[in-house]
């Protein structure tokens, strides 16, 4: 949570503030059910992994299947220069039959502006046909995909009973905290009205000491139960929330994406 080591957070010492409350609430299985096979990082592993193979699947058949290419290719040409000797712009002199035609001469701006202006150009089309016959490895590939697929099926299906089972052992041992919690209020409650009834007898010389100190240390005993009672409620919920992957979202914390160093 603290980037630098020496932060001085490190050492800060937490108070508590707030009273802990416990929310009975019952669990509701399905929804619990439903934000696990939402937030469990193991399933989504396995979705994106099944994705992956369904498009290497795809690929892999594509390969086994004959293939058809059409190409095509435009090709222009600047031709200019400087003309050699005794060669003159068209139309030719008088007593010559040579003559280099005006757009073809002059230097590199020349040959630019005829290479843009597609004057002189060559279109080729043309069609390739590959048909595999006997492809073993694209055959191979297939079946290599095939056989992960149905393993990825079977881990996905593996993993989710596992998580089900695990959301609902959880919820189970949330339901059975509550009970024992309201059983040690109850107990507790039944203590505290013991020891006021034998605080009125020992009041009027009814009830002795030795009787007095047996109602403070049931009483003593009884709140000990109903605080171990309420502690393993409030960690039956957090491993309910780590079983839905919801322990972030329950508690309002945000990871951020750490800023990257300049």
């Amino acid at each position: 949570m603290l980037r630098d080591p020496s932060a001085a957070e490190w050492s800060a010492q937490l108070v508590p503030t707030d009273t802990p409350v416990l929310d009975m609430s019952p669990i509701d299985l399905t929804s619990a059910l439903e934000e696990a096979h939402r937030n469990r990082p193991e399933l989504a592993r396995l979705k994106f992994q099944r994705e992956i193979n369904t498009l290497d699947l795809q690929y892999f058949r594509d390969q086994a299947k004959p293939q058809i290419d059409l190409t095509g290719a435009l090709v222009t040409s600047g031709l200019a220069g400087t003309p050699a000797s005794g060669l003159g712009a068209c139309p030719p002199p008088a007593g010559t039959t040579a003559c280099v035609p005006s757009q073809f001469s002059g230097g590199y701006g020349q040959d630019l502006a005829n290479m843009f202006k597609f004057k002189y150009r060559e279109i080729n089309v043309g069609v390739a046909i590959q048909i595999p016959l006997r492809n073993r490895t694209a055959k191979a590939n297939v079946a290599a995909a095939e056989i992960q697929k149905e393993q990825l099926d079977a881990s996905y299906r593996s993993q989710d009973q596992s998580i089900e089972m695990d959301v609902r052992n959880a919820a189970q041992a949330v339901d059975t905290a509550q009970k024992r919690v309201v059983a040690a209020k109850l107990a507790r409650e039944s203590a505290e009205q013991q020891l006021s009834g034998e605080q009125k007898l020992f009041d009027v010389g009814r009830s002795t000491t030795f009787f007095l100190l047996q109602r403070q240390t049931e009483l003593t005993s009884a709140r000990t139960n109903e605080i171990q009672a309420e502690t393993d409620y409030s960690k039956a919920l957090a491993d309910l929330q780590r079983a839905t992957a919801s322990t972030l979202r329950v508690n309002n914390v945000v990871v951020q994406s750490p800023v990257p160093n300049p």
